[in-house]
């Protein structure tokens, strides 16, 4: 019998696993066909019963493939962080807020819009090879005077979208209404430039005032809506798409048992006020994680999921930042896993020192796809922390 287990030995060390994770679940892939042939012929050898041992020898190369699998699938940026010019031209605390990016669907130069979770104004950048310069036309908004909380933002062909967290403050749980906005911004097809009057104001702005009517209809938001954030169960958007006739709006809260929420809404009944036909999916990103943005692709929805907002435990590290793909669909029970992409390795990422801004850290929390080709991403993470978003570049293959 000894020769049968050298024979299973050698037969599992042939196979040489190759795996990776996938929403918590160990995923084995890409065995040629070539190695499953010689693994059954070293195990046909006649009178002999090797189920034990063949048990015995899989579990341990289980074992094995999971702690490959750990630390497989992450992917460091292939550019960046870039440059900007003068940079924004705000104080350092606002230039260090950026929380969303949203990009005309005109041709090159793209021109996007940002979110910026501090202060009353936003701006519009044209993106470079490499770099990005920063608009000079000031876009505050109408507001009178209070801070949005800009969280996410979005584009379709004419508009762009800007939505404020809908989140209670952070610190002491007290209602926030100044982020309970979610604006419809006109832009000009041909250049992205944002539409304005004489004066320089935005002149075609539009509120969807009936979005805190819908959150409070629809089961799964609306039992939250007086959580704190810290808890990890508060309201709190970080991701919005356009696909279709759809708006998508991703939730870092409440996020429960490593699933988030996604609602979709009717967009052109949303700004004008009717009924929305609200659609709420909870998608898997993994414990302790929340969706942080979102992204229409030609495959689907590109989801960018990170660290919620409940506080970590006491000598635990926050979780990693994904990449991942959904599709839209969504069982009978409203749940639905995406196709993991990739984990965002930052470790070579360096902090920058530079005149008047210094970095502070890397929190991904917007993303421009750059190009959307066939199993092929390439994408633009911006991240709240970093001195006017401080931009990296990720090269996705799928």
């Amino acid at each position: 019998m000894s020769n049968a287990v050298d024979r299973l030995k050698m037969a599992t060390s042939i196979l040489n696993f190759e795996a990776r994770r996938e929403n918590g679940h160990l995923a084995i892939y890409k065995l040629p066909i070539g190695r499953w042939g010689r693994f059954l012929h070293m195990m046909r050898v006649e009178g002999v019963t090797y189920r034990r041992h063949v048990q015995k020898w899989l579990i341990v190369a289980a074992c094995a493939v999971i702690g490959h699998a750990a630390s497989a699938g992450s992917l460091a940026p292939v550019g960046g962080p870039w440059q900007s010019g003068g940079g924004l031209p705000f104080d350092k605390d606002t230039r260090k807020s950026v929380s969303g990016i949203a990009c005309a669907l005109q041709p090159a130069p793209r021109r996007c819009l940002l979110a910026l979770d501090e202060g009353i104004a936003t701006r519009t950048i044209l993106l470079g090879d490499g770099s990005y310069a920063v608009d000079e036309k000031p876009l505050d908004l109408p507001l009178d005077g209070a801070e949005l909380d800009a969280e996410a933002a979005a584009a379709d062909n004419g508009y762009y979208y800007l939505a404020g967290s809908h989140a209670r403050k952070r610190k002491h749980c007290d209602e926030n209404p100044a982020s309970h906005h979610l604006l419809r911004i006109g832009y000009d097809p041909a250049s992205g430039a944002v539409l304005t009057d004489a004066n320089g104001k935005i002149s075609d702005i539009t509120d969807a005032t009936g979005l805190d009517k819908v959150f409070a209809a629809v089961s799964g938001v609306k039992e939250h809506l007086d959580d704190c954030l810290k808890d990890g169960q508060g309201v709190d958007i970080e991701g919005m798409a356009v696909m279709g006739p759809k708006l998508y709006l991703g939730f870092r809260g409440p996020a429960n048992a490593g699933y988030a929420p996604i609602l979709a809404l009717d967009k052109k009944a949303l700004f004008a006020n009717e009924p929305a036909s609200p659609e709420l999916t909870n998608l898997e990103v993994g414990k302790g994680r929340g969706i942080r943005d979102l992204a229409a692709v030609k495959d689907g929805i590109l989801v960018l999921a990170g660290p919620g907002d409940a506080e970590p435990s006491a000598g635990t590290s926050p979780p990693t930042w994904t990449f991942s793909l959904w599709d839209g669909s969504h069982d009978d029970g409203g749940k639905a896993t995406p196709k993991l992409l990739t984990e965002l390795d930052l470790s070579g990422v360096a902090l920058r020192d530079g005149a008047g801004c210094d970095d502070k850290e890397i929190k991904p929390e917007g993303i421009a796809v750059l190009s959307d080709e066939p199993h092929h991403l390439k994408i633009l993470v911006l991240s709240d922390g970093m001195c006017d978003g401080g931009p990296l570049v990720f090269s996705v293959d799928f």
